[in-house]
């Protein structure tokens, strides 16, 4: 086959801004320390691989490519012995420009997707040994051992699963996908609470913690804050940031339950979207207001969401409310909107089986929007019940923070049920 000269030049422009990228970012490491390579070498080395891949296909003998592979086996080896005999312990720059290489490979292959993730990973794990570092301290080894099970999980059984309904009721696939999906966001959550939470304070932990577990974050909050007068604002804007992240968590959870976004996705955001709003609005309010006052940066105890109980307990709970949604919409469809009340035990849940169905075609748009919204504001207001160890006068005044922070939703959700 005839090289085609403009869609050569093309994968080598894309294989050397990527080089150039990990380039940048080993360079700008090597500034404070020692740098054998950077800005120059890694282009280099991807632009290599690239035109390797090119001329093996020209030619149609790959080896061409394995002669590559050495090379840059070779190179990575050499930059390890340089640093070893200066003094420079790690592996991280010899690593990174084999890794480089494929990337210019994938770009010649033109897998540019693969490629361009492979960079972000590159660039990312080259960032400072300290931010990793930070990561490792803050997660138990019991932890460590729960997100290798998890692993195993996801990667393991997942895909030996049967596809197709069980019983006409429940597609296991589906199930484990999307327990697998919301433990994924959460775990991310729990890392980034586990290293930030202290010193990023209330409002950080607060963010974070809404996408992991919204009502133990609003407990927790209640606990260490509602103990102290002065910290009132605190707690009414932790608690009103942990209810603005539950409300887009499910929005991420039910576009990855239909894996898209359509009619149902745009309809359920666009009612919700008015407490988002008008939460941001009075949480950034309240934290204007504690500006100079007496300030504490908690650390908010949440079990890790991949642990074995709570895995257990969230399929169970994800389970059974998905399993009734089934029958109620199969058997008992003018019952359908009482599934809303699921949502003070896991709104999630509802969320993402109201997608599911509306997307199949087993249950109207407009029914499977009303029940998700209805069950999203059940799963925004509990959390009035979960500030009781704050006492009565904090109770009082989250309540009505809460509270004014739903009616717009509430609003937008009566006109489209009656009027639209």
């Amino acid at each position: 086959m005839s090289l085609d000269p403009v869609i050569a030049i093309q994968k080598i422009l894309v294989s050397f801004l990527m080089g150039f990228l990990i380039g940048l970012e080993r360079e700008r490491r090597g500034a404070k320390r020692f740098m054998i390579a950077g800005v120059r070498t890694f282009p280099l080395v991807s632009v290599s691989g690239t035109v390797v891949y090119i001329i093996s296909e020209e030619i149609g003998n790959y080896m061409l490519i394995i002669i590559g592979l050495l090379f840059s086996i070779v190179l990575a080896i050499l930059i390890a012995y340089i640093h070893y005999s200066m003094g420079v312990p790690g592996l991280t720059t010899s690593t990174i420009a084999f890794s480089t290489f494929l990337v210019g490979i994938l770009v010649g292959m033109e897998q540019i997707a693969v490629a361009a993730v492979i960079t972000v990973v590159t660039v990312l794990l080259g960032l400072e040994r300290s931010f990793f570092k930070s990561i490792a301290e803050n997660i138990s080894q019991s932890e460590l051992v729960e997100a290798l099970e998890f692993i195993v999980i996801a990667l393991i059984i997942y895909p030996l699963l049967p596809s197709g309904k069980i019983y006409g009721l429940i597609d296991l696939q589906w199930y484990v996908y999307i327990i697998i999906v919301i433990s994924i966001l959460s775990f991310m959550s729990f890392i980034a609470m586990r290293v930030l939470g202290v010193r990023g304070g209330s409002i950080i932990s607060a963010l974070l913690g809404g996408l992991v577990n919204s009502e133990a974050t609003t407990l927790s909050l209640a606990t260490r804050l509602g103990a102290d007068p002065s910290l009132k604002r605190t707690l009414i804007a932790g608690v009103l940031v942990t209810n603005t992240t539950m409300l887009l968590r499910n929005v991420i959870i039910a576009m990855f339950s239909i894996r898209g976004v359509n009619e149902y996705i745009g309809h359920y955001f666009g009612i919700i979207l008015p407490t988002i709003v008008t939460s941001l609005v009075i949480s950034c309010y309240y934290v204007t207001k504690t500006m100079g006052e007496k300030a504490r940066a908690i650390r908010i105890e949440i079990e890790s969401p991949l642990g074995l109980k709570n895995a257990i307990k969230f399929s169970l709970i994800f389970l059974v409310l998905y399993v009734l949604t089934a029958l109620v919409v199969n058997k008992f469809r003018e019952a359908t909107y009482v599934l809303a009340i699921g949502g003070v035990v896991s709104g999630a849940a509802v969320v993402s089986s109201m997608a599911l169905m509306s997307a199949s075609g087993l249950l109207d748009l407009k029914t499977a929007v009303i029940v998700s919204s209805l069950a999203t504001i059940l799963s925004y207001v509990d959390k009035i019940f979960y500030v009781n160890p704050a006492g009565r006068e904090l109770i009082k005044a989250v309540s009505k923070t809460v509270l004014i922070g739903i009616a717009p939703s509430l609003i937008v959700l009566i006109y489209y049920a009656f009027i639209l």
